[in-house]
């Protein structure tokens, strides 16, 4: 009987390791929208100036550093973009869209709103 207990716990333990690598998430894979692209960042509401940074995207993932910045976040296979810019304790969110060359979202912070475009380099 216990050796029916201990094949039974290693049965379920094989078929949990089993549904969980049918259910965990894809490995990150390259995608349409990998290489440097340049955002243009433009405030509607608020006072916050404008900029143009560079971002890279690697992996269908968003990075940047620069001017005491970070972002990160990812673009989707079909263009959609999430991300999130820290400056210290400014958060900015920033969603959108991106195709081939072009994209184009909105952005937010606790001080300004606006919108972005960017162009691929």
């Amino acid at each position: 009987m216990a050796k029916r207990f201990g094949l039974l716990r290693q049965l379920t333990s094989i078929a949990a390791i089993t549904c969980g690598a049918a259910f965990a998430p894809p490995a990150a894979a390259q995608n349409g929208f990998d290489g440097m692209w340049s955002i243009e960042i433009v405030a509607d509401q608020g006072d916050c100036r404008p900029r143009t940074v560079s971002i890279e995207v690697a992996d269908g993932r968003v990075s940047f550093a620069g001017f005491g910045a970070t972002a990160d976040g990812d673009v989707r296979s079909n263009g959609t973009v999430k991300a999130a810019l820290t400056h210290g304790e400014t958060v900015v969110t920033a969603r959108g869209a991106l195709d081939e060359e072009l994209g184009s979202g909105r952005w937010r912070s606790a001080d300004c709103r606006g919108s972005w475009t960017a162009r691929r380099h």
